[in-house]
């Protein structure tokens, strides 16, 4: 339905985001004055006009440019494959276009090649369904900072290289000091996604976790919590 804008739009308002309100409302229950008046706004008006041309840009179909470390994507596999076709339909559904660019191996070299001869500019967010690219990330932020950079997470693999080891000593004691080759590959391993988490954390602009557990246990130590996303 369109929305009827009277007088042109040019009538003004003071606006403010509700939480902002609320919390203005909470601080004032706490420190405010009985019987005092005290009016709560943002100092900033917004005329009627400018504040639809914001909603119509919010409002937009996106378009997004979703990074996958796949060879292929069908629905007939299992893991991340099937997760990713399930999530782009939920985008899709909800009027979103979506594009997918697909990088062998998880190579972050050969997927910042392939970026730079796409044209970003007419995306409107890019989400990476591994933590595995820092330096497409990097690139992104420094020359298409508008960009937004969702990164999804795929299980905190460094929390499962720990727990694998852990696994290992309690269930075959002094035995695993037989294999300290392949204890200590696995220990790299877990440093190694550990390292890379945290810098794809720092580069993106939200992170979208597989669950709340891991959302609270392990990604709000390399994140604020505001920019993290429980999403399955």
């Amino acid at each position: 339905k369109e929305l009827p804008i009277y007088a042109k739009g040019k009538n003004s308002r003071e606006w403010i985001h509700v939480e902002d309100h609320c919390e203005a409302l909470f601080k004032l229950y706490l420190k405010g004055k009985s019987g005092e008046n005290y009016n709560v706004g943002t100092g900033i008006n917004l005329r009627n006009i400018d504040l639809v041309k914001r909603i119509l840009i919010i409002c937009k179909k996106m378009k997004i440019l979703i990074i996958v470390g796949l060879k292929t994507i069908s629905i007939k596999d299992l893991g991340s494959s099937k997760d990713i076709l399930t999530r782009s339909k939920l985008l899709t559904d909800n009027g979103c276009n979506v594009k997918y660019l697909k990088v062998p191996n998880r190579n972050d070299v050969k997927l910042l090649s392939m970026l730079e001869e796409e044209q970003l500019s007419k995306y409107d967010a890019i989400l990476f369904e591994h933590t595995r690219f820092p330096k497409s990330l990097r690139y992104l932020k420094n020359y298409f900072p508008k960009l937004k950079r969702l990164v999804r997470t795929h299980n905190a693999e460094f929390l499962h290289g720990i727990d694998k080891i852990k696994a290992l000593i309690n269930t075959y004691g002094f035995k695993t000091i037989r294999r300290p080759i392949y204890l200590l590959k696995l220990l790299y391993r877990a440093i190694k996604s550990l390292y890379l988490d945290i810098k794809c954390a720092s580069l993106s602009n939200a992170i979208l976790s597989c669950n709340e557990i891991e959302s609270s246990s392990y990604w709000s130590f390399f994140k604020d919590k505001k920019s993290i996303y429980n999403v399955n």
